[in-house]
């Protein structure tokens, strides 16, 4: 069987195995800046992040990372 092996490809596949659905779907579906990120959640626990929220500089998905630094905190403060 031969299978096409390159970066895109890959990265489908990798948004596919982890949170049951690709960048790809999701944008044919409607408008992803609409998107609020709790509906992206697969029932592994993997959220989908979105192109727009993702800060390069410091490769994270900014709106992600504070929800959990958020949550996270609360439970360890006290």
């Amino acid at each position: 069987m031969v299978s096409q092996t390159n970066e895109q490809t890959l990265e489908t596949t990798i948004e596919q195995a982890f949170t049951g659905m690709t960048t790809e779907e999701l944008k044919a579906a409607g408008d992803v800046r609409k998107t609020p990120a709790d509906d992206l959640v697969a029932n592994s626990g993997f959220r989908l992040g979105l192109p727009m929220v993702f800060k390069a500089q410091y490769v994270i998905d900014e709106k992600l990372f504070w929800r959990f630094f958020g949550a996270n905190s609360e439970h360890s403060a006290g």
